[in-house]
């Protein structure tokens, strides 16, 4: 009887390896555009982050700001969701940005009602522009997502090379300016 214990618990084990999983322990690369800015949440898994840090770039009439980096809640910043003036942190806290120069984090943790999409940046599968809205008739503001898989010499791997631009282009479609906003790689093994 015991065997046929032991070897129900290993089936119901390895099926449970083997189903699909699009859950992610922790993320790395939540990013949202608001009006007239984009954000990016990296921790250093994925992206190149020294701390758990949001990462903002704001568009404006005088073109792109510099990247603005916030550090976010150690260990809980799981995903953002960009409103017109505030980045909402999926533990409760805020990023306010009514001082577009100096935004700061309000540590309100309370329960959010806010509903939050699971767009990581490093799971990209293809390169693409994104819209940032704003009203400047002269130019285009674009979150510009670009991926790229490379498999090394040695194989067993894919290693997928992941970048966000903020991009300002003229009305005719040329470059005026980009700022990198995060990058990273993330390693996907094969067998």
């Amino acid at each position: 009887m015991k065997s046929f214990y032991t070897a129900t618990a290993i089936s119901i084990l390895l099926s449970i390896n083997l189903l699909p999983s699009i859950a992610y322990a922790d993320t790395d690369g939540s990013y949202c555009i608001g009006q007239g800015y984009v954000a990016v949440e990296a921790r250093g898994l994925w992206l190149k982050a020294e701390r758990p840090t949001v990462y903002i770039v704001f568009v404006s009439s005088e073109g792109l700001s510099d990247r603005i980096v916030i550090d976010s809640p150690a260990d809980k910043n799981r995903r953002i969701h960009c409103d017109p003036e505030r980045i909402i942190i999926s533990d409760g806290s805020i990023i306010d940005f009514a001082n577009r120069t100096k935004p700061k984090v309000l540590r309100v943790n309370t329960k959010s009602k806010t509903g939050f999409r699971d767009d990581l940046l490093p799971y990209i599968r293809e390169s693409k522009a994104l819209s940032v809205p704003f009203s400047d008739e002269n130019h285009l503001y674009s979150l510009v997502l670009s991926h790229v898989e490379q498999v090394p010499p040695s194989g067993g791997m894919i290693l997928h090379h992941v970048s966000a631009r903020v991009v300002q282009s003229n009305k005719f479609g040329d470059l005026i300016d980009a700022r990198l906003l995060a990058e990273g790689i993330r390693v996907e093994t094969i067998d």
